[in-house]
């Protein structure tokens, strides 16, 4: 089948002609494909075989036209002239977006990741993957490798690319490794009681137990041995292990009738940047507070920009007082923050709460019992190893 247009010319005349044109062509039976009109003209389309005949009988009637091909090439073309700025837009934006598919826009987290995300995208980048890198430079495994000799406390970590996002895995080693072994030893570590508890739970990775759920111990006291018997005599290890323990605390907060705090006054901005595909255009002040905003798309899609504004804060002291009940409130409010920080790796057996009014403010006092951690090194030195 024939393109519509094969064959087509196009005629243009000033608006006012139009009735004239319409009566010239039903006179001579020539059949037309399209009129129009915009901005002041008024278009017709037909068979490029009656153009002398069309644009004759123009002539004598004294009408003053133009004529133009028709087709998808020429359209395109006409399209550009008029509209330059637009045409030009749609260009950059083609370009723009197939260029980004050659960078990493996100670096994501797959899973639960259990410990400081900021932290982890700083090792990531240490190792070779940071948002703006290209995409011809990711190596997943390489990555991995590099972070992993880095960071102990990860156990295994894969990186993988899916379009623009780096997508990032990794798992943490369970239990509590030794990161550090004082200077006084060689190499060989036990595991002691940090304070005195009731052995509730003990896990032996590595060493010989020496005590059992139900024991209990003082601080200092020896949890996992790192002497373990062998075949050819005793050799040293290092110990490695869980001990869990229930123990005893007690806290106390005071809050005064009054009492001096900092304020800090509205922030006063001082600084702008952002950042675009890792490329960081402006500069922050080093002494301000820098906040830093992620943009999306329709609140959706994330694009690899980041907006970072700078404040400076100016703080003053003030001198507040406080009513009995805002004491009482302050001082429990307090508690139920350093408890909470406390027991973020425990859990809460038992809690007793007392609180009074005194000479000069509100004290309160806390006991609790509750089941932890308890295991700290403890290197030893081992002669003829």
């Amino acid at each position: 089948m024939r393109p519509a247009h094969e064959g087509l010319i196009g005629f243009s005349f000033d608006e006012a002609d139009e009735g004239a044109v319409v009566s010239i062509l039903f006179e001579a039976g020539l059949e037309s494909r399209r009129h129009r009109r915009r901005k002041g003209r008024f278009t017709v389309q037909i068979y490029e075989k009656y153009k002398e005949v069309l644009g004759q009988k123009l002539h004598d009637r004294g009408i003053s036209f133009t004529t133009y091909p028709v087709g998808l090439l020429p359209f395109v073309k006409r399209t550009a002239r008029r509209h330059a700025a637009f045409c030009v837009g749609c260009l950059l934006g083609v370009l723009l977006l197939c260029g980004s598919r050659a960078f990493i826009w996100e670096v994501r987290f797959v899973g639960t990741v259990p410990t400081d995300r900021d932290a982890l995208l700083c090792g990531l980048e240490e190792a070779g993957l940071s948002e703006g890198m290209s995409v011809f430079g990711f190596d997943g495994d390489a990555i991995a490798a590099s972070f992993l000799q880095r960071h102990e406390e990860i156990s295994w970590i894969t990186v993988r690319r899916t379009g623009v996002v780096a997508e990032v895995e990794l798992r943490p080693r369970t239990g509590s490794p030794i990161t550090a072994v004082p200077e006084d030893g060689n190499g060989y570590v036990n595991l002691v009681s940090d304070c005195d508890a009731v052995i509730t739970e003990i896990t032996v990775r590595q060493g010989r137990a020496a005590v059992k759920v139900g024991d209990t111990v003082r601080a200092g006291e020896l949890l996992i041995s790192g002497l373990m018997d062998t075949y050819d005599g005793v050799r040293g290890v290092t110990a490695d292990g869980e001990v869990y323990g229930m123990m005893e605390r007690t806290f106390e907060v005071f809050v005064p009738e009054s009492e001096t705090v900092t304020e800090r006054t509205d922030g006063r901005l001082c600084g702008f940047s952002f950042s675009l595909f890792g490329l960081q255009i402006g500069r922050l002040p080093a002494d301000a507070e820098v906040q830093t905003r992620r943009l999306y798309l329709f609140d959706r899609f994330r694009l690899p920009i980041t907006v970072s504004t700078a404040y400076r804060y100016t703080e003053e002291q003030v001198e507040v007082h406080y009513t009995a009940g805002e004491n009482a409130r302050l001082a429990h409010g307090r508690l139920s923050d350093e408890l909470r920080y406390f027991l973020r790796e425990g859990e809460l057996l038992e809690k007793e709460v007392t609180g009074a009014f005194e000479e000069g403010g509100y004290r309160i006092r806390c006991r609790i019992v509750f089941i932890g951690k308890i295991a700290k090194p403890l290197a030893f030195y081992m002669e003829n190893q």
